[in-house]
């Protein structure tokens, strides 16, 4: 039998990253921010187990809808596989203008510009994308630190986080 799963497609997550820039309020988003969202995306149901600030349990909780018994992975192993591709695409996004690297730095300005239409109109009717958790990335998670024992680096327990600087 032959399964397909979109967390290691290319083009799916080239998808998801191409929407995270589209939704996103801010005009620069970090590398690890961007591989963290694109994770989230992918494993919506990570988000219920991921530390989150108080004010957001409720939306937190929406997404133990996506439990059953197939769901079941090691999150830092996935997010670890999923590496070398997410380098991948943020470089071809890099290639293709929608992202613009700040130098010196481990981030990024957003081009939407360089998003084209028939792109958008994909996005916007996309099933394979919850747009609630695209708005909760985006809007909510924005505003937490990616550094730091209350950064999103540890809230969501993907990455190391214990020698950053603050």
């Amino acid at each position: 039998m032959l399964l397909y799963n979109k967390v290691l497609d290319p083009y799916h997550m080239l998808f998801r990253m191409v929407a995270i820039c589209f939704f996103s309020k801010d005009t620069k988003i970090e590398y690890d921010r961007l591989r963290i969202y694109d994770f989230l995306l992918a494993f919506p149901l990570h988000i219920s187990y991921s530390r989150l600030p108080k004010s957001l349990t409720k939306q937190k909780n929406t997404f133990k809808k996506y439990i059953n018994e197939y769901n079941k992975y090691d999150a830092k192993n996935s997010f670890n596989t999923m590496k070398s591709i997410q380098e991948n695409i943020i470089l071809y996004l890099e290639k293709i203008s929608i992202l613009k690297k700040i130098e010196n730095k481990n981030e990024f300005i957003i081009q939407k510009i360089y998003i084209s239409s028939d792109f958008l109109k994909l996005i916007e009717n996309a099933k394979s994308l919850d747009k609630n958790l695209l708005q909760l990335l985006t809007n909510e998670l924005n505003h937490i630190s990616l550094y730091g024992k209350d950064g999103l680096k540890n809230r969501t327990n993907l990455m190391e986080s214990k020698y950053d600087s603050v």
